[in-house]
């Protein structure tokens, strides 16, 4: 009984090894990947596996070529007895090692490879000739992928860079019409190189895909499968959707034309999606986390107020554009990132008052009916919030080809609205959200 209990600690032991073992591996995993996935990227990592496929390939047509002398019934007959290794010419290959036989094979089967071609070396018996005959096919073959591969590489121009420049050329040619300052040019020059990825995921052929999804011939069983899918099937659940009903009852293109138009984004704790008298240009759906209409308690009821943004000395202010920390630049001027740049506006003060949580909608109303924001919205979820953004011209694209869901948008915009005041006008003490 003691030596089984024993047994049992030993083993409890070993899982436990087992378990930190497993442990270091993942926290190794998580501190290189994003190393390996940056070397995955890089050019010269990626002409250098080609390079190393290509020598490879010719190492082993190296092998065959060696082959052929040693199976050969009379080795004298063969390549490596002609071949000579000393300048005068009398001393052959064949009193050589397999080391230097193997390098004559491989530099014979390189010049073949790349149709160089010296004439030092050439295939005298039967099995070389059909031996070089197939090795200059290979080598058509697999030298002309590789090569072509390796110019592809080097001479295409990177997306995002080109993105990027594009954007850049952009500012420029908006700041001589605007006559805008430095400052701002930098600003906005490092807010494209930051936002680069997002921006490009977000475009694509839009029409086209318009095309695609409204084709009269597009089966009905996927028509009705698509929709689920979208966003992970948060798209279809979604009120701006359904608006009341179930979901399967709402149109199958409607949320495929909706999900075409929308753009994902994301916020963090406290961010500002918008405040009272911003321009109202996109309506927001919540795929997760808690927004929150927020406005000043008192004793009559909330009072909606616009914030400050934190205001930065225009000495303090050295930008740069890639979005990367650097040191200390010239004189007493910080090198700024732009997550220093993009500080939020001191909204402490505000309290919440109308919760959106996932799968509900936001800011309809000013989209529909007064053009500006009536109010300021804050994501209030400490893990953030991500939410689905429809432009003003696509939904009123969308509100044209269904009639009735126009209809419908409108009459929620106003019980919204109506809601919302009913709530601001209880906003007398400030009370946070608990999450």
């Amino acid at each position: 009984g003691v030596a089984r209990i024993a047994r049992l600690q030993r083993l409890s032991n070993l899982l436990r090894l087992a378990r930190l073992v497993q442990f270091f591996k993942m926290a190794f995993w998580r501190t290189h990947q994003q190393t390996w996935a940056w070397l995955a990227r890089a050019r010269w990592v990626r002409v250098l596996n080609n390079g190393v496929c290509l020598l490879w390939i010719v190492h082993l047509l190296a092998c065959g070529w060696y082959l052929c002398a040693v199976l050969h019934d009379n080795p004298e007959q063969t390549w490596v007895n002609r071949r000579m290794v000393d300048a005068e010419g009398e001393v052959s290959l064949l009193t050589r090692g397999p080391l230097d036989q193997w390098v004559h094979a491989f530099y014979f089967v390189l010049t073949v490879f790349t149709t160089v071609g010296f004439g030092d070396m050439s295939a005298v018996t039967n099995g070389e000739i059909v031996f070089v005959c197939i090795t200059m096919i290979v080598g058509t073959v697999v030298n002309s992928i590789i090569i072509s591969e390796v110019i592809t590489i080097v001479t295409a121009v990177d997306k995002r860079h080109d993105f990027i420049a594009q954007q850049h050329d952009l500012v420029e040619a908006f700041a001589a019409h605007t006559e805008l300052d430095e400052t701002c040019q930098k600003m906005m020059r490092a807010w494209i190189s930051y936002n680069a990825t997002r921006m490009l995921s977000n475009r694509y052929d839009r029409e086209e895909a318009k095309a695609l999804i409204t084709d009269k011939s597009m089966p009905r069983s996927l028509l009705k499968r698509l929709p689920g899918s979208l966003f992970n099937g948060a798209l279809i659940v979604n009120t701006f959707v359904t608006l009341g009903r179930n979901p399967v009852e709402a149109p199958p293109r409607l949320p495929l034309l909706l999900a075409l138009a929308v753009c994902r984004g994301q916020y963090a704790f406290g961010e500002i999606v918008y405040q009272k008298h911003d321009l109202a240009v996109c309506v927001f759906l919540v795929l997760s986390g808690t927004f929150a209409d927020v406005a000043r308690p008192s004793p009559s009821g909330g009072v909606d107020e616009t914030v400050e943004h934190p205001q930065r000395e225009e000495s303090d202010i050295c930008i740069d554009v890639e979005g990367r920390t650097g040191a200390q630049s010239k004189g007493m001027r910080r090198l700024c990132t732009m997550t220093e740049l993009c500080e939020q506006p001191r909204s402490q003060h505000l309290y919440p008052y109308n919760l959106h949580g996932a799968n509900s909608f936001f800011g309809l109303k000013g989209v529909l009916h007064g053009g500006e924001r009536m109010s300021t919205v804050r994501c209030e979820s400490e893990a953030g919030g991500a939410v689905l953004t429809v432009q003003k011209p696509e939904l009123l694209s969308l509100m044209q080809e269904f009639p009735h869901c126009a209809m419908a948008w409108r009459i929620q915009s106003w019980r919204q609205e109506q809601r919302r005041l009913s709530l601001r006008s209880q906003l007398t003490g400030g009370m946070s959200l608990k999450r």
